[in-house]
């Protein structure tokens, strides 16, 4: 890979404990990077965000070290702040592209509140029974379908009543066509979720964007970034607990000029409860915001320790955005723990072992 590769996929982990400890076998690699790309931005925000753009600030001392200033390329799934985040990420200016150019056909989101079955103490019909129901529909009328359940347990209940393993009360009224008239449902309803062997998931998704599957039932790991072509609905049972996390799930149905549609199934919970009665706060709101801290004390200082093993630091040099003055703090912290040793204006890593 080192000696041949022109494009490397990785992660932040692999940078972090394969790559930037041992640059120096990478020194052709490093001298010659023009591109990174950073896919999934939205994922990096919080402690691991944080984490991340410390990485990536080792990674561009790296590459500078080598002579190499390269060009950084995010992308992301709906959030609030994606220029805030990228720019805090890499503390570089980014330009932000955003306007849409894929084909797009009619999109209806609904948000479907399950009848009440006691009026007195406020209980509805489950939201989950009302989640297959709805998904039998979709199968009856031929509308390739996913549903989002909120855990892997839930996944295989509603994947049970599908296949027609459980068999459900009257509250679940006959489909349109007799369900039973179909070929087997295990052949074309299927679960997905982590835990599933890879050839299994690869399996699924061929199927998915073949046809062969009509209803797959998954978790929140078919929200991002796989290609499963384009379904006509998508029905989340429960709210996902993020305005963003709903317009992922519901942007998987509908992806060429077909019309499709995304029903949210209101589960007993206060929050869902609360959106089915006020969907603008659903509808009128921006997505959250994604927000790092690269600069806070313990996660700055575990990564000083690992970029000075990588590269030692030259006094008067900065890191990231961090100044010069602030980073000899940490170094003369670091000295005193015996941790670090000063000489001829350069700080070096004293353990043995990577930090």
């Amino acid at each position: 890979i080192r000696t041949k590769s022109r494009i490397i996929l990785t992660n932040p982990d692999m940078l972090h404990t394969g790559i930037l400890p041992h640059h120096t076998n990478w020194l052709d690699f490093f001298s010659n990077l023009k591109f990174i790309v950073i896919d999934e931005a939205h994922t990096y925000r919080g402690v691991f965000g944080s984490h991340v753009a410390n990485v990536i600030r080792r990674l561009k001392r790296v590459a500078n070290f080598y002579g190499a200033k390269p060009q950084f390329i995010l992308a992301s799934a709906t959030i609030g702040n994606p220029k805030e985040l990228a720019e805090r990420l890499i503390e570089e200016p980014v330009t932000l592209i955003d306007n849409d150019g894929s084909a797009r056909g009619p999109r209806h989101f609904i948000i479907y509140n399950p009848p009440l079955v006691d009026e007195s103490l406020g209980l509805r019909k489950s939201s989950l029974l009302e989640g297959v129901r709805l998904a039998r529909e979709l199968v009856n009328s031929n509308v390739q379908t996913v549903v989002f359940a909120r855990s892997r347990r839930s996944v295989e209940i509603i994947l049970s009543y599908l296949q027609g393993e459980l068999t459900p009360d009257s509250s679940l009224e006959a489909p349109l066509i007799p369900y039973d008239s179909l070929p087997n449902p295990r052949s074309f309803v299927r679960g997905y979720r982590s835990g599933y062997l890879p050839s299994q998931r690869r399996e699924i998704e061929k199927g998915l964007r073949d046809g062969s599957i009509k209803t797959v039932v998954a978790t929140n790991a078919l929200e991002l970034g796989i290609d499963i072509g384009g379904l006509g609905a998508a029905i989340l049972v429960g709210y996902p607990g993020t305005v963003a996390s709903a317009r992922q799930q519901a942007g998987r149905a509908g992806r060429g000029l077909e019309s499709a549609v995304a029903v949210l199934v209101a589960s007993a919970s206060p929050l869902d409860q609360f959106l089915a009665h006020h969907p603008e706060y659903f509808f009128e709101r921006s997505p959250e915001q994604a927000l790092v801290n690269p600069d806070h004390l313990l996660i700055l200082l575990e990564h000083v320790r690992c970029a000075m093993f990588e590269l030692p630091f030259q006094k008067g040099e900065g890191f990231g955005t961090i100044t010069a003055q602030t980073v000899e703090e940490y170094l003369n912290f670091l000295v005193e723990n015996n941790e670090a040793h000063l000489s001829q204006e350069k700080y070096f890593w004293m353990a043995d072992q990577y930090p």
